[in-house]
């Protein structure tokens, strides 16, 4: 099918078969019907604000049935979505607009002063578990936000044609606010891409697809929404991901007899770890793979996962710039070999050493791609796009591997100084740049450390200005309120100087060592013996602020993931090693998925802890 009119074919598909559920999320189920709808009174919108094809539009929301439905339709319109997370940080999200530059909003409304956005603007409020059409009732939605808005709206028609080299959407990286790279890809790109990953994975008329990655990254928005309104497919995220819900995960599985579960490595390594029990969720009649994206995935793990639930993995290569992906290795035994990333489809890779010479095969250097699924460019930064885009159009990835004999790409690290932490692509230098705006730090840097079940965790070392009295929970709280959750350093350590080099540049090496030096003298343990009443929540409460970024007065024993925004699955593991090493114990897995609130910590510690 032609990319020109690929979106158009899918929304007619769609409203020949109205009943079809398309997203089964935490309000129950939105069907096709209700979703065509929802995009023809959105293109009556966008049309009387006098938008055209090509023209950006910025997207930034929480609420996944909001994200689904707007992203489609500005796809469906022509226009550029500029996804951003809700929860960038006002500094950074101002850059990224001013870049950007978005003709209209379509934003939560507490983002509407915090990012000092204006002009053609869309307030998008929280929805009910009530119908589409009681909600547009007088009296039932707020009539300038959205869905309320939609009801005095007319339906707008959606184009047949689209030019395919126009923008679909602009995302981007992690990095520096001073070079903000903003991802262009095409229509082309994106619809070429989908189709695919359609084919790659074997998706077909009995197929559904769970995905709960958050919609402002690639593999969220692409591998769910997107993905499945082009095959008209159920895409099922009944909740976020949160290690307390992982048996909850698997009953959903079967429950709607989901056929592809698209994951993380992190999630796997969660689920491997804690619910080994649980085989018979992936051996239903429907299931047919998990997709691993996002990260690396480690061959033991890769290996033990699928011996334990007896599903095949498919390890999926590709980055931002790459829409989603370009290597397989999966889901074929040809191509399924651990430890890889397979084979490309439907795009070229080759292995390139810095003399600019194309490796033969078991030489190392640098992993390149080319094809329609790589991006247009960065987004107003020729120069940036200069280096990692060649006039030939071979992208340099900046990852470093090799082609194995049989045609199969091994991962052997990266070039750039990238972190990726549980799938979340954190650049040490954004991380960095905000520590260096408290008055009180002189020096800081921040590096990457291997993780077994994040992959890496983020972490800092930083140089305070003498007599500052600044300590980790006050700076963690400082970069919590500046930094998405997902990059904000899981520990941060004081040292009297960054450790350089002849050159002047900062020795990572060194650094790194001294930084694991300084945390472990820390203090963490308490005294031998049972710690009395107080001092044990005492203890869990320090320990909670410390690994949630909060300060230790915005927590009591009624805090629970739901009320602090901290608290995700990441921050629950470093909870729970912070509290066995505290307390000298080891927590059973039960625990943890049963520890919801920081009065379950303290039973399951008290438990836990060895009478004197």
């Amino acid at each position: 099918m032609k990319p020109e009119t690929v979106f158009a074919a899918a929304l007619a598909m769609a409203e020949a078969a109205p009943r079809r559920a398309f997203l089964v999320d935490r309000l129950g189920e939105l069907s096709y019907g209700e979703t065509c709808a929802r995009l023809h009174k959105v293109a009556g919108l966008l049309a009387g604000w006098g938008l055209r094809p090509g023209a950006r539009v910025l997207l930034a929301s929480r609420e996944d049935r909001s994200t689904a439905v707007l992203f489609l339709a500005l796809l469906g319109c022509g226009m550029t979505a500029v996804l951003l997370d809700p929860d960038t940080g006002p500094e950074r999200a101002r850059r990224l607009i001013e870049v950007s530059a978005p003709e209209a909003c379509l934003v939560e409304q507490d983002l509407i002063a915090a990012w000092g956005l204006g002009g053609p603007l869309l307030a998008l409020a929280p929805e009910t578990r009530a119908g589409f059409l009681e909600r547009l009732r007088p009296g039932r939605a707020a009539p300038e936000t959205y869905p309320g808005r939609l009801a005095g709206l007319a339906p707008g028609p959606l184009p047949e044609r689209l030019d395919p080299d126009l923008d679909a959407y602009v995302m981007f990286t992690s990095g520096t606010t001073s070079e903000p790279k903003g991802v262009r890809i095409t229509r082309r790109a994106l619809f070429d891409h989908m189709d695919t990953l359609a084919r790659v994975y074997g998706l077909g008329p009995g197929s559904a697809i769970f995905n709960n990655l958050i919609l402002s990254h690639a593999d969220g928005i692409n591998q769910g929404p997107v993905l499945a309104f082009l095959n008209r497919l159920p895409l099922v995220r009944p909740f976020p991901f949160r290690i307390q819900n992982l048996e909850e995960m698997l009953d959903a599985l079967y429950r709607h007899r989901v056929s592809h579960l698209i994951a993380v490595p992190t999630m796997l390594a969660l689920l491997e770890r804690y619910c080994p029990d649980r085989r018979e969720a992936f051996r239903g009649a429907d299931f047919r793979l998990v997709v691993s994206c996002g990260a690396p995935l480690e061959a033991d793990l890769w290996r033990r996962f699928e011996e334990t639930f007896g599903v095949p993995v498919v390890n999926l290569y590709g980055l931002t710039e790459t829409v989603n992906g370009g290597l397989f290795a999966g889901p074929g035994d040809a191509t399924r070999r651990h430890g890889t990333v397979g084979r490309p489809v439907d795009c070229e890779a080759r292995i390139v050493a810095a003399d600019g010479r194309v490796c033969a095969d078991l030489e190392p250097g640098e992993v390149q791609m080319r094809g329609t699924l790589v991006m247009a460019g960065y987004l107003h930064a020729p120069e940036a796009t200069a280096r990692v885009l060649g006039a030939d159009g071979w992208f340099r990835t900046g990852d470093l591997g090799l082609r194995e004999a049989d045609g199969c790409y091994r991962i052997l690290g990266r070039a750039k100084e990238l972190i990726i932490r549980g799938g979340f692509n954190v650049h040490p230098g954004e991380v960095t740049e905000v520590l260096l705006g408290h008055p009180a730090v002189l020096e800081a840097v921040t590096f990457g450390q291997p993780d077994a079940i994040w992959g890496e965790q983020v972490r800092s070392a930083v140089v305070a200005a003498p007599g500052s009295g600044l300590d980790e929970a006050a700076l963690l709280e400082y970069a919590g309120t500046r930094l998405e959750g997902q990059k904000v350093p899981a520990r941060i350590a004081f040292l009297p100087g960054l450790p350089r080099g002849r050159s002047g540049k900062v020795a990572l090496e060194e650094v790194g060592s001294l930084a694991r030096a300084a945390l472990l003298e820390a203090p963490q343990g308490l005294l031998e013996g049972a710690p009395p009443a107080g001092g044990l929540v005492d203890g869990i409460l320090a320990e909670a602020a410390r690994c949630f970024r909060v300060s230790p007065a915005a927590l009591d024993l009624a805090s629970s993931p739901l009320v602090c925004p901290g608290w995700d699955s990441m921050a629950h593991l470093e909870f729970v090693a912070a509290l066995e090493a505290r307390f000298a114990i080891q927590l059973r897995p039960d625990d943890i998925l049963a520890l919801g609130c920081l009065g379950d910590a303290v039973r399951i510690v008290a438990a836990a802890v060895p009478a004197p």
